[in-house]
């Protein structure tokens, strides 16, 4: 798979088509998309809720693309508008439609959105690992593909755990319970030889860790 998606692919969606509502717009884009981008249909939402305390603006979301698991985290959000339903328009410059885009990507934290017409898309980023940022457009005009947005989305959710303060204790935990069970495999590997020692360092190994494991419960690290 390309690691970009261009403009153009998005547009040619939609290409000599002649829709009657956006509704309609809405359920064609929706099926069309699912190949593009190369998801689920299970990762594809119709007009799902968005979570916001801005009653000024409406609360659902045309298509939002979630990851394909329990988490169901939002990828992308599409908001789609027929050209003759725009009332504010000129030169590629939206006011109420990008309002909504970016009220849409900040409520669900998606990375992405794109602001698409039967003639024009625009693609916009929100950097979502920080709250209130403003979703920017992105002059390249081109859309990163799910995979690469996803592996951005893994190294934000670390390093959202490594700056959490209260994260502090599962770091410690995780690196002294790593530190003794490396102890552990080069004393029996030191006095048995790497090859005898691969059972012995596996049997001591499985009783520190559970040993580690009844502390932490103990000490409640993972509550």
């Amino acid at each position: 798979m390309s690691k970009w998606i261009s403009k153009q692919q998005i547009l040619n969606l939609a290409k000599g088509k002649n829709f009657g509502s956006e509704d309609e717009f809405r359920d064609h884009i929706a099926v069309k998309i699912e190949k593009l981008l190369e998801v689920k249909h299970s990762q594809i939402s119709i007009e799902p809720d968005t979570t916001s305390f801005d009653r000024t603006l409406s609360n659902r979301a045309d298509i939002v693309i979630r990851t394909d698991d329990n988490l169901k985290k939002a990828i992308l959000v599409i908001e789609l508008k027929l050209m003759r339903n725009v009332d504010k328009y000129k030169l590629g410059d939206y006011e109420d439609p990008v309002k909504q885009l970016k009220k849409y990507c900040q409520d669900t934290r998606a990375p992405f959105g794109i602001l698409l017409t039967e003639v024009s898309c625009a693609i916009y980023k929100n950097k979502y690992f920080f709250y209130n940022q403003e979703p920017k457009r992105v002059e390249e005009d081109k859309l990163p593909s799910i995979e690469s947005i996803e592996d951005t989305m893994a190294l934000y959710a670390l390093l959202d755990f490594l700056l959490y303060r209260k994260s502090t204790k599962y770091i410690i935990y995780l690196t002294l319970s790593f530190w003794i069970l490396g102890l552990i495999f080069k004393s029996v590997t030191t006095n048995y030889g790497f090859w005898a020692s691969m059972g012995y360092a596996f049997i001591i190994g499985s009783m520190v860790t559970v040993v580690l494991l009844i502390m932490a419960k103990v000490f409640k690290i993972f509550e």
